[in-house]
């Protein structure tokens, strides 16, 4: 069913339980100006929940001149490069509480632009002073999660010896394309070591049989928490 800003109905149909309400909402696109006797040139606003968001909606709507206000839904890539450009740009304004309510929320907002499919729309992104305790529950379970699998690595790394400095420059490279780490940044440490070189031969030293070395190059990789990308995905 859809309705005027008033709640009064002005289209509806009986459909499939099962019927997907992004189908649902192109069905109503195509019909909207008909039904309330506009031209395709007249203006029309349509306001609808993020199922109205779909590549061939997008495209219906363009067709038929239908401006809409909506939510993007997270399986466009855009919507979180959007959020994560509204925090860097730090340009916020001020909405206040939408509620006389005590502990109510305190919302701020951030106009932009972007592409979807080459066509331009403006967004709005919406922050509030309220976080949400089960996200950030998640959140730092990934952390601590992402936190203990690469300790464990660097673990293992340390104890590989490198015949030279440049074999442990190519395996930090290495391990930073196979440990994709998203909350952690690594302070790489090469250390020179000379150690004895094993013996083929078991028991004591010839008369004149001297103890042989060589340099043994290691890794050891400090881990950090990384502020900035923590912060950023605990404000999105």
């Amino acid at each position: 069913m859809g309705t005027t800003a008033d709640g009064v109905p002005v289209v509806a149909e009986v459909a499939d339980g099962d019927e997907s309400d992004k189908t649902l909402n192109g069905r109503l696109v195509k019909t909207l100006k008909s039904v309330l006797g506009k031209d395709i040139e007249d203006f029309l606003l349509y306001v609808a929940d993020s199922a109205l968001i779909t590549t061939p909606n997008l495209k219906l709507m363009d067709k038929y001149h239908i401006d809409f206000i909506s939510r993007l839904p997270g399986n466009f890539g855009i919507e979180e490069e959007l959020k994560r450009k509204a925090i860097r740009d730090d340009n916020w304004e001020y909405l206040g509480k939408l509620s006389d309510k005590k502990n109510a929320a305190i919302y701020q907002s951030c106009e932009m632009t972007g592409e979807i499919d080459e066509k331009t729309y403006r967004f709005i992104a919406i922050q509030s002073d309220k976080k949400d305790k089960r996200k950030l529950k998640t959140l730092g379970r990934t952390v601590k999660r992402e936190h203990a699998t690469l300790t464990k690595a660097l673990e293992e790394l340390k104890k590989r010896p490198f015949a030279c400095k440049r074999d442990a420059e190519i395996e930090v490279k290495k391990f930073i394309e196979e440990n994709d780490a998203r909350y952690h940044i690594t302070d790489w440490v090469i250390e020179e070591k000379t150690e004895n070189v094993k013996r083929e031969k078991r028991g004591r030293l010839k008369k004149n049989e001297k103890i042989q070395t060589q340099t043994n190059y290691y890794l050891n990789g400090n881990l950090q928490l990384d502020d900035k990308a923590y912060e950023m995905d605990r404000e999105i």
